[in-house]
């Protein structure tokens, strides 16, 4: 029997069946991971869409008639919330072993980025963190920023803003204590920092309100720069009563172009002579000093449009109110005070928007923040108010003939953009009252050249803890002497990209195809950071205390990190970011623990609170579309983990093992008459859901 046995299993036709029989297992196990992973990836792309649950369905349906396998079971959109769960506790995870799993000898540090939000009538703190990311494939970028929440914050306190931090924080898994250990740095606005939040924060990762001043001192804060130039630019202002008078009349005219029957007026003009006019709609919803400098260039770009506008209304429109609102502010931009305050406007906001933009990167270091203080006000040092160029000239000139009697309202007469034509005499006495104006606009460059040596490291703020400001500038230092011993090139963060047309004056980019001024040259736009340098100047002392061996970091072994620099190990690195985690993954022991130490908390140091602005954009588009509509997929907490998604999962092209993990997680598999059917009949099968939107009746057009 046994012998019978054996030559049967040993046979051609049952080893064949058991071959036949495996591959067809494999092929099912196959085909129910394709199906899973497929409909997780689905409604991943809805999730970074920020669309409805319900949008699920639609994609589904679509995905089927194209031809791809999404099983037959899973299509409603209560399946997409959880994958949101799924993948937010996979994400956290990875976070957590961030923290836990360091293949330094010391923890990975971590700085926070915080914003307040009161967007509909609810206090919410927006919430990041700025972490060591030694695993990402691009190997010139060392930092990452994830966003962690936006919970609400009603006590606006340094200690109720603290707490709800380190709730956030210890929700993801962590103890307090190996958090106080990472936590290294915060960037916020004033508001924040001036409620010492950074502090407040350390006490409750560390239980204890009495924290000792050596812990105290390893955490460096930075005051968002971005911020700062809006304050400068306000407080200027409040100094120079007529020029902020101007500024007022400037928004009040904007405004007044807002209004829906006037709004239509200013499109129809502008797409007589092809040009799109949205600031006044647009602008709006901007954010510092950008606000500020889109609607001084736009009043000058569209001056004529605008004019026309004013006289279309005063001639037609059957509101008396409206009427009278476009007389008076086609009496103020007759106005020679007015005009000439405006034409200030638009160079300083350019040149401080230019600034605070380049403030505004995420990536940006700490000797990059640093360097940028230092050029800033070199270049406001530097601003002299000399006469009208020939530029500034063609502007006057179009500016009087727009006043000469009567107006152009006829659009079609200047289509061809050509320059007006207007006497010598004109431009002069225009250029007179220039002269005129100069000790207003003067001073007023006075009181910005004063606020920024006041704001920067002289303010109350900064003074508070004068031991930031020296490890801040001294990491930065030590920083810039690396990246000169390197040979590293200085970048010019704040070069502009766009050039001007010497016809309509407008900035536009080089390859731009939509400009179209004949005979227009574009002139390159000077670069700012003319005299850029590098701050080198270095006291160990001032930064010895971040680091767990502050005896080590001495003036010796800055001389022997340099050398190990300069003669150790070599790199393709192009910048100090790709340099240091090459150091980091590959040389972690060339230099001693406390100066890798110390060169890692510096990288991990957050510089622009920029990205927090970003998380509370998207933070209001879901809550305008999600949050007041009723049900628990719309819960609060619901958007919170979604977002979290949304930011910090992988991009779309890179998603599939993520979901491949997810489905795996949640078990996803078609049924088993699906799995076992063939691929003719798979097509033909078909869920409830995608039955359901296939059934719809079409409407008139079919």
């Amino acid at each position: 029997m046994t012998h019978h046995v054996v030559e049967h299993i040993n046979g051609g036709n049952h080893t064949s069946e058991v071959r036949k029989f495996l591959a067809a297992k494999g092929e099912k196990e196959k085909l129910g991971e394709e199906c899973g992973t497929n409909q997780v990836l689905l409604a991943y792309k809805n999730i970074r869409s920020g669309n409805s649950y319900r949008d699920y369905e639609n994609l589904i349906l679509a995905t089927k008639l194209v031809g791809a396998e999404v099983g037959n079971q899973h299509h409603s959109r209560a399946f997409p919330p959880r994958v949101v769960d799924t993948m937010y506790e996979h994400l956290t995870g990875t976070l957590v072993d961030y923290f836990k799993k360091s293949p330094l000898p010391f923890p990975l540090p971590f700085s926070v980025v915080a914003d307040k939000d009161e967007s509909h009538h609810r206090k919410r703190l927006l919430i990041g963190l700025r972490l060591i990311d030694l695993d990402s494939g691009d190997v010139e970028k060392l930092v990452s920023t994830v966003y962690l929440a936006h919970p609400p914050a009603i006590d606006q306190s340094g200690s109720a803003l603290a707490k709800v931090i380190a709730e956030k924080l210890i929700d993801t898994g962590m103890s307090s204590a190996h958090l106080g250990r990472s936590y290294r740095g915060l960037c916020a606005d004033g508001g924040i920092i001036n409620v010492n939040l950074s502090d407040h924060l350390l006490q409750q990762l560390w239980g204890t309100s009495s924290i000792p001043v050596t812990k105290l001192s390893k955490v460096v804060w930075v005051w968002d720069g971005a911020h700062i130039i809006e304050l400068i630019f306000k407080h200027s202002l409040e100094n120079c009563p007529t020029v902020q008078s101007s500024k007022v009349s400037l928004e009040s005219f904007v405004k007044f172009f807002r209004e829906a029957s006037v709004y239509e007026v200013l499109l129809q003009k502008g797409l007589a002579c092809d040009q799109r006019v949205y600031t006044p709609k647009v602008a709006k919803d901007m954010k510092f000093v950008a606000r500020d400098s889109t609607i001084a260039h736009d009043f000058v770009s569209n001056f004529n449009l605008f004019v026309d506008t004013l006289v279309h209304i005063i001639g037609v429109s059957p509101k008396e109110d409206t009427v009278e609102k476009a007389r008076g502010f086609l009496k103020l931009v007759k106005d020679e005070v007015f005009m000439l305050d405006v034409w200030l406007l638009v160079s300083i906001t350019r040149l401080l928007k230019r600034f605070s933009t380049a403030f505004q990167s995420s990536e940006m270091m700490v000797d990059d923040y640093v360097n940028l203080v230092g050029q800033f006000k070199e270049t406001l040092a530097a601003i002299t108010l000399s006469e009208p160029s020939a530029a500034t000239s063609y502007w006057f000139a179009d500016y009087l003939e727009r006043l000469a009697e009567p107006l152009l309202v006829d659009p079609a007469e200047r289509s061809t953009r050509s320059r007006p034509t207007t006497t010598q005499d004109a431009v002069d006495n225009r250029v007179r009252a220039f002269r005129e104006r100069k000790r207003a606009h003067q001073s007023f460059l006075g009181q910005l050249i004063a606020h920024a040596d006041s704001y920067w490291f002289n303010h109350s703020y900064w003074q508070r803890d004068t031991g930031n400001v020296l490890r801040l500038t001294n990491l930065a230092a030590l920083y810039n002497k690396l990246s000169e011993s390197l040979k590293l090139p200085l970048t010019d963060p704040i070069a502009p990209s766009h050039k001007r047309c010497s016809v309509c004056l407008k900035f536009v980019k080089p390859r731009d195809k939509s400009h179209d001024c004949q005979g227009a040259t574009l002139s390159t736009v000077p670069s700012l950071a003319t005299s850029f340098k590098r701050v080198t100047d270095v006291v160990p002392d001032a930064i010895a205390g971040l680091c767990d061996n502050p005896e080590q970091v001495t003036a010796d072994n800055f001389e022997h990190l340099v050398s190990v620099v300069t003669r150790s190990f070599r790199c393709s690195a192009k910048t100090l970011q790709g340099w240091l985690k090459v150091l980091v993954k590959e040389h972690p022991r060339s230099v001693e623990p406390g100066i890798l130490q110390l060169l890692v908390v510096g990288a991990s140091i957050a510089t622009s609170e920029a990205i927090a602005e970003t998380y509370g954009s998207v933070m209001e588009r879901y809550h305008n579309i999600r949050f007041l509509n009723p049900g628990p997929s719309n819960a609060d907490a619901r958007l919170q983990r979604e977002m979290f998604v949304r930011l910090n999962g992988p991009p779309l092209g890179n998603c599939r093992e993520l979901c491949k993990k997810v489905a795996q997680k949640l078990d996803i598999r078609p049924t088993k008459g699906y799995l076992e059917s063939n691929r003719h009949n798979r097509v033909r099968t078909v869920g409830r859901v995608i039955k359901k939107l296939q059934n719809e009746q079409p409407g008139f057009f079919k």
